[in-house]
């Protein structure tokens, strides 16, 4: 399995900077494909972790659904747990079974993500569509920028650089307004990927309240967190934590740096641009 996945993505890799290259008839230095080559490994990679949280609650990935998955199991006898001071217990399998625990995380945390795992796609596809289409068509009002625009759907896109922007001007545009306007389009995307990326966070921080107003539940019978539940919450915390920081943070920098040094080091043309007064 990690050898097909390693495999396609080499491939998506590949064709990236494949489809930039032959848009300047293979001039590309080896120094620019390798950046590219980094920027879109990097890019691919942040996508497909995207996705995977996205489809964690759903599926529960990573062990996050633990305290979903108790009410599945055989409870042994005598599993019992001291709920009072006069020492009275209460058995685990009575608490789990009669109250609506039980249904409160399976039921009400499954609908909850089902709606956002239709939202979220929802809300993307709009911004896709409007803001997507606006800034690669703006720029190739033509059959390529419909390919281009498909291409756009997995990374933020370097293709539309000033070199492109300048000689489509026709003169009408020196080269730091044409490195400009590619810059802006370049950072519009990266926003627009980073904003995708946390829609896509939107499931799993339901999954976190749901999970937190579920233990407060068991607490308050009382009734304590098992270690597997508690580690359960703890990943999730950590999950969704780390993934916020990855999409609106370290991810964007890593792009916007990786873009930058291509523009400037990688690029066919970047003498031209490194001579411009405001690079």
């Amino acid at each position: 399995m990690y050898s097909t996945l390693s495999v396609a993505l080499f491939s998506v890799v590949a064709d990236h900077v494949k489809f930039i290259s032959a848009g300047k008839d293979g001039h590309l230095p080896t120094s620019g494909a390798l950046v590219l080559a980094a920027y879109y490994l990097i890019s691919t990679g942040g996508r497909v972790w995207a996705i995977v949280v996205y489809f964690t609650p759903l599926l529960g990935l990573f062990d996050c659904l633990t305290m979903a998955k108790m009410g599945m199991y055989s409870f042994a006898d005598g599993l019992e747990h001291s709920l009072r001071e006069d020492g009275t217990r209460l058995s685990l399998q009575t608490v789990w079974t009669t109250s609506s625990l039980h249904l409160e995380t399976m039921s009400g945390l499954m609908a909850g993500s089902a709606l956002l795992v239709l939202a979220a796609p929802c809300l993307i596809l709009l911004l896709r569509i409007v803001l997507g289409t606006v800034l690669v068509f703006e720029a190739l009002p033509d059959l390529r920028g419909f390919w281009h625009f498909l291409y756009s759907s997995v990374c933020p896109p370097l293709f539309i650089d000033w070199e492109d922007i300048y000689l489509r001007g026709e003169g009408a545009l020196t080269v730091e307004q044409s490195w400009t306007r590619s810059k802006s389009r370049i950072c519009a995307f990266v926003a627009l990927f980073a904003l995708e990326h946390l829609l896509l966070c939107l499931p799993l921080l339901l999954l976190k309240f749901s999970l937190a107003k579920r233990s407060q539940s068991m607490l308050s019978v009382p009734l304590p967190l098992l270690p597997e539940e508690e580690a359960s919450v703890a990943l999730v915390d950590g999950l969704l934590l780390g993934s916020v920081l990855l999409f609106a943070l370290i991810l964007p920098l890593f792009q916007l740096a990786l873009a930058l040094i291509y523009f400037r080091f990688g690029h066919a043309w970047s003498r031209v641009l490194n001579a411009s007064k405001k690079f």
